[in-house]
């Protein structure tokens, strides 16, 4: 799952893709359990929710609700703080963010099996079903509640770099109903939980229903052209000065003294 360039930062740290098939390895119970609900809600011709999710460290909760029907049709609307629309009409994908006020606008697949955005399989299997399973080690964690619900917990360890997800699934209906998502890095752990509720399945809707109608003032993000912006292969680098990572400056020109060539590599991190 890729997030859309550009959104709030707890959402691009929120999408963390770990969609794949295959187990490396399982215990009866917990595979099982899950396969089903994935099942379950692929099953359904469309499906309506209301959605809670909460990142540690963020003090924040977003509130907000989900709808989406077959074959390729999905609104998810986060309420502020977070400000952000997820709509597929059935031909295009937008993401509107409504603190910039811009929208992304995608391409949309006639059978997609997932979308981009800040979930996993809580809203993915709806669409892809198993095909959506993520892969790694699945355990069955016991019982635990969401609200009033009686769950099954299970635990998927990823096989690669992935993140840790732990999914509640009703006892009684088979539905997904809560997903935490704990990924570490550089020593660190960020956990995102989403928590279903109200779900509903199979409700009559219609695809004037996931209509999107950019709010006044929007403006389409325009992805900028970096390659017309690179320097053709041949001419002089631009000077520069730039901060030293062990304090004061380098120039271009200081480095290239003595040297037929300089590499430069610039890097992002965070």
């Amino acid at each position: 799952m890729r997030i859309p360039r550009g959104l709030p930062g707890w959402a691009a740290a929120a999408v963390l893709a770990v969609v794949a098939a295959g187990w490396a390895s399982a215990d009866e119970k917990g595979e099982t359990t899950l396969r089903q609900a994935y099942q379950t809600l692929h099953a359904a011709k469309s499906f309506t929710a209301t959605i809670t999710a909460s990142m540690s460290g963020d003090n924040q909760t977003i509130n907000g609700t989900v709808a989406a029907m077959k074959p390729n049709f999905l609104q998810v609307e986060l309420k502020p703080p977070a400000g952000v629309t997820f709509i597929a009409d059935g031909k295009n994908y937008f993401v509107y963010q409504g603190e910039s006020k811009q929208y992304f606008k995608m391409p949309l697949a006639v059978a997609p099996t997932e979308f981009q955005g800040m979930w996993e399989g809580e809203i993915d299997s709806f669409f892809g079903g198993e095909k959506n399973l993520p892969k790694g080690t699945i355990t069955s964690l016991g019982s635990g509640k969401v609200g009033t619900v009686d769950c099954d917990r299970v635990k998927v360890e990823p096989t690669g770099n992935g993140a840790t997800l732990t999914y509640w699934i009703g006892k009684a209906d088979h539905l997904i109903h809560r997903t935490e998502m704990i990924r570490s890095a550089n020593g660190q752990s960020m956990t995102q939980t989403n928590t279903l509720s109200n779900i509903k399945l199979n409700a009559p809707k219609k695809a004037a229903d996931f209509a999107f109608d950019p709010p006044r003032g929007a403006k389409l993000f325009e992805q900028p052209d970096y390659e017309a912006k690179l320097v053709p292969v041949g001419n002089l680098a631009p000077r520069f000065l730039a901060p030293a990572p062990t304090g004061g400056d380098v120039a271009l020109t200081d480095a290239l003294k003595g040297k037929k060539a300089v590499l430069v590599n610039f890097w992002f991190y965070g």
